[in-house]
């Protein structure tokens, strides 16, 4: 750092406050006195003509250390450990608050040159516990920089980090201006963030996980004061949260330290109040379960209600689905598709999970039947050549092994397609159904067309036609199925099928005029005569069916339309004429149509 000079000083001399004012800035002089006058000063002693101090900063929350030599009659040279000196090599406030502090406390000095060790271990004896835990109350009361010492060098920076953490969100939304009691501004979590990041990479992770925590606790605990139309606060409630589980992860903790996590976690996604968030705390337990001692205090944290009303519904959803991810990662169902069975009309996600939990059941028990299978056939051939005792002991051990899970009673294809049909509209379920059913079951036809139906995905058909050879003589049956659900399904189907006419029944069965419109290329070629006039009677219907100016405009590009196709021209003079004549007195819809 760059030298400053002052005249007729002794060696081991502080400068006076003039000297030590010249030496810097009015800014920097003013920033140094306010951290002398906190007491950031931890310790400091002169010898030799050289000044050593620590000293703690509020503003980066270290500790820094200081070194002055100070030359007779000529120059003073300071190093310090903080930014500004180090990069930059200028003056600093730590070393201009070490000099104030030196210039006016430097009886410290003495007391420090005379206390050796061996004194101090002297003092301590003679002195009561109440003595010295009353001294040290007072000194750590009294001097923050003490009191921050304290809590480093005893490894409780967490808990007053923690502390201080939390207050710092606290106050950042009780600051906040409100409106109507909602806070509509966005709060700016950054240096919270920061901090939880620069501790994070410090290896910290464990401090680090609770910063997170506090951050994502905050934000969940509060967020029937803001105003979050954007998703700005839940964006900041996840990232949040998923710091929290990377902390967890990187540390890697033992189970006995996780299982404050596991519970507070469950404790969360199962609240009444945290239902908007709880598919986020699952998630996070999903991911911090990871050893079957994890995975067993969860599981013992599930405990689904008997009776179920719409306070619990959610809940009771909610502890299923993570009774589903604890089950599959034992491999053990029985008991989950018990469960799923009785709840599983609560939610399309929980019939899929209950008919997924049967097609996991289902591959298992194969697996079990295929394995004893070879295990028999492998029997056999050594008892050709040693005893029957090895082929019986071999499976009678393979018999009880895989008979563990396998004693619920597979439900019928009926009542498989009975749970799915709670969910009729849900291609997913529908889905899953269909990969339980047994291979033979007609069942699967019947789901299959129904998914057309609902999708139009032309894959189900062919699929459909596969499965069961009586395609052709069940297709007019399936087409009116299909139609009762989807008219437009219906008729693509009739028109790949080749079955113009029958697309011209639903047609005309209906009064769609968008359908009609849509399957116009289509059609026309094929059946000409009818469907003119099938769009002409149909447009006419639609011209009355609302009163409005958009309305009107859309039956004016129908009638455009139609006049366009060829050889239509009587069709279109007719139905302009239907028209005027029908709706008369709607002068609006005949001015519109006048200006064709």
């Amino acid at each position: 750092m760059t030298p400053s000079r002052y005249d007729e000083q002794d060696e081991d001399d502080v400068p006076d406050l003039d000297d030590i004012r010249s030496m810097c800035s009015d800014k920097l002089f003013k920033e140094a006195m306010r951290s002398y006058e906190r007491g950031d000063i931890i310790k400091a002693y002169i010898e030799d003509g050289e000044i050593e101090a620590s000293i703690y900063d509020s503003d980066d929350k270290r500790i820094h250390e200081v070194g002055i030599d100070i030359e007779i009659k000529y120059s003073m040279y300071a190093r310090c450990t903080c930014e500004t000196a180090s990069m930059y090599g200028t003056m600093c406030k730590h070393v201009i608050a070490t000099l104030l502090h030196m210039n006016n406390d430097s009886g410290d000095t003495d007391l420090y040159d005379d206390v050796t060790e061996e004194t101090v271990n002297e003092l301590l004896e003679k002195a009561s516990p109440e003595q010295i835990r009353s001294f040290l109350t007072s000194m750590i009361s009294d001097n923050k920089s003490m009191l921050h010492r304290f809590i480093t060098e005893n490894g409780l920076k967490s808990e007053y980090s923690i502390s201080k953490y939390s207050g710092s969100l606290t106050a950042l939304y009780n600051n906040a201006d409100k409106t109507d009691g909602k806070i509509d501004e966005y709060l700016d979590f950054a240096d919270q963030f920061d901090e939880a990041r620069k501790t994070r990479r410090e290896g910290k992770h464990e401090d680090a996980a609770q910063m997170y925590k506090t951050i994502s606790e905050a934000i969940s605990d509060r967020m029937d004061i803001v105003k979050d139309d954007s998703g700005y606060y839940a964006d900041c409630f996840i990232e949040a949260l998923e710091g929290m589980v990377e902390c967890i992860l990187r540390e890697r903790m033992q189970h006995e330290k996780k299982t404050a996590y596991i519970s507070y976690l469950f404790e969360k996604s199962t609240s009444p109040n945290g239902a908007r968030f709880a598919r986020y705390y699952r998630d996070a337990l999903e991911s911090i379960c990871i050893t079957d001692e994890d995975l067993d205090m969860w599981q013992g944290l599930v405990s689904i209600p008997q009776d179920v009303d719409e306070s619990n519904k959610g809940i009771i959803a909610e502890m299923l689905r993570m009774k589903y991810h604890i089950s599959k990662r034992f491999g053990q169902y029985s008991e989950v598709i018990a469960l799923l069975a009785k709840h599983h009309s609560l939610h399309s996600d929980i019939c899929i999970l209950y008919l997924k939990a049967l097609r996991l059941q289902q591959l298992k028990h194969q697996q079990s039947t295929t394995a004893i299978s070879k295990d028999d056939k492998k029997g056999s051939t050594i008892g050709n050549s040693k005893t029957g005792t090895v082929t019986a002991t071999t499976t009678a051990a393979i018999t009880t092994d895989t008979n563990t899970d396998t004693s619920y009673t597979f439900p019928k294809d009926a009542k498989i397609l009975e749970a799915a049909y709670v969910f009729p509209d849900s291609s997913e379920v529908l889905e899953a159904a269909y990969a339980v059913l047994s291979d033979d079951s007609k069942d699967r036809a019947t789901i299959l067309e129904r998914l057309y139906a609902i999708t139009g995905d032309w894959n189900y058909i062919i699929r459909r036609k596969h499965i069961l050879p009586d395609w052709y003589d069940a297709r007019d049956t399936i087409i009116k199925g299909v139609s009762a659900i989807s008219s437009k399904n219906a008729v693509t189907l009739c028109i790949k099928e080749d079955m113009h006419d029958m697309a011209m029944s639903i047609l005309e069965s209906g009064s769609d005029m968008e359908l009609l419109a849509h399957f116009k290329s289509k059609l026309i070629r094929k059946s000409f005569k009818r469907y003119v006039t099938c769009y002409a009677n149909t447009l006419t219907k639609f011209a009355g069916s609302k009163s409005n100016k958009d309305h009107y405009k859309r039956v004016k590009n129908y009638l455009i339309t139609l006049k366009d196709m060829p050889k239509c021209t009587e069709q279109y003079e007719s139905t302009i004429k239907a028209i005027r004549k029908k709706y008369a007195g709607r002068r609006v819809l005949i001015k519109e149509i006048s200006s064709i």
